[in-house]
């Protein structure tokens, strides 16, 4: 998954299939956060990584649907963070079901 942070407009992005890479990358540009106030913008967008198969064709990580990954997310906490994730494979799961 590609995943980019903005913290108050500046940009923090990483790219990995390792989820405890990626918790750990969160953790971090969260704790360099000295305080969220009203007036912190914190957002977020994620996309996928495209990978290659066995036969040499790309896959996708995550939600490859622009409907879904085009919309930058504001959240204010780690937790606001997963809860959208969520939102994003819920919206993806009622989008394939019609």
């Amino acid at each position: 998954m590609r995943l980019t942070l903005f913290i108050d407009g500046i940009p923090h992005q990483i790219d990995t299939t390792d989820p405890d890479l990626m918790a750990k990358w969160i953790t971090e540009i969260f704790g360099r956060i000295q305080e969220i106030t009203p007036a912190t913008l914190i957002e977020f967008r994620a996309q996928p990584s495209f990978l290659y198969d066995k036969d040499k064709k790309p896959a996708v990580d995550w939600i490859a649907d622009n409907r879904i990954i085009s919309q930058q997310q504001r959240i204010l906490s780690p937790r606001d963070f997963v809860t959208e994730l969520g939102r994003q494979l819920d919206d993806a799961e009622t989008l394939a079901n019609g």
